[in-house]
């Protein structure tokens, strides 16, 4: 017995492989990848409070380990220009601007950020 729907199905596969159609993964993609570190030892702080902020948008981004390597990551899936927001006890605040996320076809491009705190 033949069958023609999975005949056409490898078909209509082979042509999107061939005219460049690009598959997308299910993988949630984050935009910001923020590692924090005290600027004079060169530890990781895994406990600062981290704000990715663009326009009237605003997000805490979130660490999944409170031990060294430590990221905060977030903007999952959503470009845009960031401002990220950096606080952490016995540390001096800083702000790093104009952190630009671009769609990259099926997920965003993630952007990699050190910010370095100066203790107080």
């Amino acid at each position: 017995m033949k069958r023609p729907g999975f005949l056409l199905s490898i078909l209509l596969a082979a042509a999107l492989c061939s005219c460049g159609v690009e598959t997308c993964s299910l993988v949630l993609i984050y935009g910001l990848n923020v590692t924090v570190v005290d600027d004079v030892s060169g530890r990781e702080l895994c406990s600062a409070d981290v704000t990715a902020v663009d326009g009237s948008y605003s997000e805490p981004l979130t660490t999944f380990t409170s031990t060294a390597p430590c990221a905060y990551v977030g903007a999952g899936e959503r470009e845009g220009t960031y401002e990220i927001r950096v606080e952490a006890a016995g540390y001096q605040p800083r702000t790093i601007t104009d952190v630009e996320v671009e769609d990259g076809g099926c997920h965003v491009k993630p952007q990699t950020v050190e910010v370095r705190l100066q203790p107080n």
